[in-house]
């Protein structure tokens, strides 16, 4: 039956909604295409790291040198916490274990402590979702949600006021950029990355 004869057997129904019907698009042929398009990035990115593994590999065992890189980390061991931070922040942070919290020393000279983040605790038990959509303390700045146990949750809050002077731009570049790569640091607990 084609669309003419339909309309003919119908008779009431707008030739227009008809024609509007025949032309809805494919949406699991666009959800095909978009899995097939992370499919072949998933695969091409399998494939780089592979590649770059082995001439890593063999650049190194060709020169006979070990490179082992220790990353960056801050243990809050009162919650068994071990955050990893990003490469490139050494030297460039300092902790205070007392307030939990990440700041950078070369700006808190001038302008009170310059922090970067600190760890909050909140006695409920909250999951992701419910820590990104719920109102509560914790969304008073940006946070990042670590995680939930039987005492409460876990996050990080990064400062959203921090002056720093704008005629030293290294520093401010600097600030910025750490900023940024707090989205990054992973966490340990217990021996069991996160990877949230």
């Amino acid at each position: 039956m084609n669309i003419r004869q339909l309309n003919e057997r119908l008779g009431n129904i707008d030739e227009q909604l008809i024609e509007e019907a025949a032309n809805v698009p494919s949406y699991g042929a666009r959800r095909r295409g978009r899995l097939a398009r992370r499919i072949a990035s998933a695969a091409a990115a399998l494939v780089v790291a592979v590649g770059g593994a082995c001439a890593l590999g063999s650049t190194v065992f060709a020169q006979e040198v070990e490179v082992l890189v220790e990353p960056e980390s801050v243990t809050f061991e009162e919650y068994g916490i071990t955050l990893m931070l990003p490469d490139g922040w050494k030297g460039n942070y300092a902790v205070d274990y007392d307030e939990k919290c990440v700041y950078m020393p070369s700006l808190s000279r001038e302008y009170g402590r310059c922090v970067l983040f600190w760890l909050g605790f909140y006695p409920e038990q909250l999951t992701k979702d419910e820590f990104d959509n719920i109102q509560g303390p914790w969304n008073v700045v940006p946070s990042i949600y670590i995680m939930t146990t039987a005492d409460g949750t876990y996050s990080l809050h990064c400062a959203s006021d921090v002056q720093y002077d704008p005629s030293n731009a290294a520093e401010a570049e600097a600030y910025v950029r750490m900023y940024r790569e707090i989205e990054l640091i992973r966490f340990v607990v217990d021996r069991a990355v996160s990877m949230e």
